[in-house]
């Protein structure tokens, strides 16, 4: 099987994994044949690509760690209290317990549960990105990749929900951050970038009231920005001053920001986000918890496909021992490279992914 976008869906093409909505509603099932009615409701209900059958392919499974319908959950708990947030003595109003905080807790609460039912430290990251607003689907990517890190390091459910929980709201300072510095489609000036640098503090205070946030949720938005050489801020701490926590969700937030079109950047591939992260080893980060996040991560899902440095098109049929070396089979090639043989990058490091094509 392969991944097709929906505006490449062509009719008899077979379904041959389930489609479902936002909702974790099935809208499709395996085996269903498409014909241009049912292409054009898929379209118009905002599905993205189906996964459909392919006889050259050989079989392989999906990995998906977490729900649609969670997600979903995840980012509209998180754009309500953020968007509540920007309203004149919000902070008062959640210091107070007005805000239903119960919403957020019940999220991450789906999500370590959902992690823990999966059993997986392997992450489909390119299924995890979507196409919401950037503040919003950023603090739950960041919860996501954060919870998967915690995970691969055997942390306890509490932990976990602590972690989680922090990962989620680690940027609601930034609601009180002027919005022309936040949407700015530019480099931020000195002076911005101070108003930039004060939403740590921001948040931490925002969540330190809320009795129902255990304060070490709260020292995640605080920490985030914290580096091991003491290059970070706020407070410009270093080393084991700073909490296991503000490392993972340090490095889940600059990987998916790395990776995450800006308005004054193009995004950076995934090699070259792997190769910054590599360089932050003992400067930025601690060099463990990096090894640990590039062992959770599967950049390059089954049945992508993608397009090689050397021209050619390929569909992921495996995963290999790291994140830019999945296997690989040839398709829609003329001369290049034999279309019946594989491509393990692992063995063919001369070879590497330029991007995943979405068609």
């Amino acid at each position: 099987m392969r991944r097709v976008a929906v505006n490449y869906l062509k009719e008899g093409d077979i379904v041959a994994y389930p489609v479902k909505n936002s909702d974790g509603q099935i809208l499709l099932t395996q085996g269903t044949s498409l014909n241009s009615n049912l292409i054009g409701k898929l379209a118009h209900l905002g599905i993205h690509a189906v996964y459909i059958q392919d006889d050259s392919l050989p079989s392989m499974s999906i990995n998906q760690i977490i729900q649609e319908s969670t997600r979903k959950e995840s980012i509209d708990a998180i754009k309500k209290l953020m968007l509540q947030n920007t309203i004149k003595n919000e902070v008062e109003k959640i210091s107070k317990e007005s805000i239903d905080i119960r919403r957020l807790t019940n999220v991450v609460n789906m999500l370590v549960e959902e992690l823990m039912i999966s059993g997986e430290t392997l992450s489909s990251f390119a299924e995890i990105r979507m196409l919401d607003s950037y503040t919003y689907n950023h603090s739950v990517d960041v919860c996501i990749y954060s919870l998967i890190l915690g995970h691969k390091l055997k942390y306890t459910r509490t932990q976990l929900f602590e972690l989680g929980l922090g990962a989620l709201l680690h940027d609601v300072g930034k609601s009180k951050v002027p919005l022309n510095v936040i949407n700015k489609p530019d480099v931020l000036s000195k002076d911005e970038y101070e108003k930039i640098k004060e939403h740590p503090v921001l948040g931490y205070e925002i969540l330190r009231l809320n009795p129902n946030i255990p304060l070490l949720s709260a020292h995640v938005a605080l920490q985030h920005h914290e580096r091991y050489n003491g290059s970070g801020y706020p407070r410009k701490i270093s080393r084991d001053s700073i909490h296991p926590y503000g490392y993972i969700v340090g490095i889940a937030d600059m990987f998916d920001a790395l990776t995450s079109e800006k308005l004054y950047r193009p995004k950076f591939t995934f090699k070259e986000a792997i190769e910054i992260l590599i360089s932050t080893k003992n400067t930025l980060f601690p060099s463990h918890y990096i090894d640990a996040f590039l062992q959770c991560l599967a950049l390059y899902p089954n049945g992508y496909r993608v397009k090689l440095n050397t021209g050619d098109l390929a569909v992921v049929i495996g995963q290999g021992t790291t994140p830019l070396t999945p296997i690989l089979k040839p398709v829609d090639n003329d001369i290049t490279t034999d279309a019946y043989e594989l491509i393990d990058l692992e063995d063919n490091r001369e070879i590497y992914i330029e991007d995943i094509v979405y068609e």
